[in-house]
């Protein structure tokens, strides 16, 4: 047995379904947001940004388009190397761009060694007895 909606649960539960199904859509590839922007527009707002600024961009600030560069850079440099194809193109063609890029990629690849080399360390100190 179904039990009766007032007009206002309704309305609520119609907005929950059409935000869902807007979502289902966009994860699927079927849908998308009228105002998204390109992984070409991405990879050209990211070289843009490297030139101007010089480092890696911060994560959570908004651009004005209304997507996160440092998400997409995270995205970018992190386990999973999303839209790399796509970014290697735009630095192709933008020298600037691409020597902050390899020097930030240097950067991080040095820190990681560096905490990969102090955890082993402290592990080798883990295992020595104390005297």
């Amino acid at each position: 047995m179904a039990s009766a909606l007032y007009p206002h649960q309704q309305n609520a539960v119609d907005a929950a379904l059409a935000n869902q199904t807007t979502l289902i859509e966009q994860a699927c590839g079927t849908g998308k947001k009228d105002n998204a922007l390109s992984v070409q527009d991405k990879a050209e707002a990211l070289a843009a940004y490297l030139e101007h600024e010089g480092k890696a961009p911060p994560y959570r600030p908004v651009t004005e388009d209304g997507f996160r560069l440092g998400t997409f850079w995270q995205t970018l440099v992190g386990r999973h190397q999303s839209n790399k194809a796509t970014v290697e193109a735009v630095l192709a063609r933008r020298p600037a761009a691409r020597a902050v890029y390899e020097r930030e990629l240097c950067k991080r690849k040095e820190c990681k060694d560096r905490e990969t080399t102090q955890a082993a360390d402290g592990a080798r100190a883990a295992k020595r007895p104390r005297v």
